[in-house]
């Protein structure tokens, strides 16, 4: 979903990770940058943006000091995997379902904010906050349509390409070849996971919209920590059929890698691993 609580996993986390040499200097500032972000949501008075901002502070902290050594470890265990020629269909399923309980452990930590904060607002403010979440979800899906197809698909394998490049140097003919055919057979749900956030934003709606309600904690709880309850079982199948796509594609690219380009992969890991350890360090104490 795209809520403002993974909004803020996707700052710390996917930003952390491919963002660049200037990351770890960033993210001394993702407290900051999550507040602005909280703000173009609903505007806050003190003394609950003063609350709202600790909170938030708070939560950065958590999260060096306990995700980062997770991260670490996932890094190690992708490393160990390159480097004795682990990479099938069952260790990469594997990690693809820890990548998911990193996303899942972040929901359980913001969860109780939620259960804290949305009570304090005034009406009008969470109205202004469905106005804005719904606006965003519109415009990303405006964006979407406004593109020539084509042109769009053209744009899509581009940047696909441009990103394994950036992991694996330049691409043989067969590799490219397995990239195309991975990206052709892929099914294009935008519809779909546009859907399954509308439905959750009207879940989300209706729950906030009246937090003494006696089961307003129950359905909070469940909207942040189960969003995918929200799904159809048309985008369920569709994801675990691009899954498996994808979990297949990596298997053959990784079967036509030289010592080279595996010797690269097993670097940048490396280097990100470092990273999330310097960062861990930066709030140990």
């Amino acid at each position: 979903m795209r809520t403002v609580s993974l909004k803020l996993l996707t700052i710390i986390v996917v930003t952390l990770l491919f963002s660049g040499c200037s990351t770890q200097f960033g993210y001394r500032f993702a407290d900051t940058y999550l507040e602005y972000q909280l703000g173009k949501y609903v505007d806050l008075d003190d003394p609950l943006a003063g609350d709202v901002s600790a909170s938030i502070d708070a939560l950065h902290q958590w999260h060096a000091q306990t995700q980062m050594p997770a991260y670490a470890d996932f890094l190690t265990e992708l490393i160990n995997a390159v480097e004795n020629d682990r990479i099938d269909a069952q260790q990469l399923n594997q990690f693809a379902d820890d990548a998911y309980r990193f996303w899942h452990t972040i929901r359980l930590e913001i969860e109780p904010y939620a259960q804290h904060y949305l009570p304090q607002l005034s009406a009008a403010q969470r109205a202004q906050f469905i106005t804005k979440m719904r606006e965003q979800i519109t415009e990303e899906r405006v964006e979407e349509l406004a593109q020539e197809p084509r042109k769009r698909q053209r744009e899509r394998f581009q940047r696909t390409i441009d990103r394994a490049e950036e992991w694996l140097g330049r691409l043989a003919p067969e590799q490219e070849r397995l990239l195309h055919r991975w990206m052709e057979q892929r099914e294009r749900n935008d519809e779909l996971w546009h859907r399954y956030q509308m439905q959750w934003l009207d879940s989300f709606e209706r729950t906030i919209k009246n937090p003494s309600a006696e089961d307003f904690s129950a359905s909070l709880e469940q909207l942040i920590t189960n969003p995918e309850q929200f799904r159809s079982e048309e985008l369920q199948q569709s994801s675990d059929y691009n899954r498996a796509l994808t979990i297949e594609f990596f298997v053959a690219i990784y079967a036509t890698m030289s010592v080279e380009q595996k010797r690269k992969v097993r670097n940048k890991l490396a280097d990100y691993r470092e990273l999330v350890t310097d960062i861990h360090k930066d709030y140990a104490d």
